[in-house]
């Protein structure tokens, strides 16, 4: 955390682990897009798809140009889409962040 708050380069996210035969991919990507808090213009809480693989990537970004948005006025095509098999653990005082709020 400090480091990725600290400018380098690294951004702030979590890897989603789902079952296919429970929701699809699109599903993941829609519920993300519902919950998601991102501070536009910020490279740190940015609203990004980091996909596994090309075709996770070519799914993400049809997925943002079928377009749509939230009340708030937050828009699919807003979201970034970027591939990437690297993922580091945070800190344990970061893991179940969510369950802490």
């Amino acid at each position: 955390y400090y480091s990725v708050s600290g400018g380098d380069g690294n951004v702030e996210t979590v890897r989603v682990e789902y079952d296919d035969a429970v929701v699809d991919y699109e599903g993941v990507l829609d519920a993300a897009f519902a919950a998601a808090k991102p501070v536009l213009g910020s490279r740190q809480y940015a609203p990004v798809v980091f996909a596994r693989d090309a075709a996770e990537a070519a799914r993400a970004s049809s997925w943002v140009a079928r377009g749509g948005a939230r009340d708030d006025g937050l828009e699919r095509r807003q979201f970034g889409v970027e591939t990437t098999d690297a993922f580091w653990v945070a800190e344990a005082y970061h893991q179940e962040y969510w369950q802490k709020w």
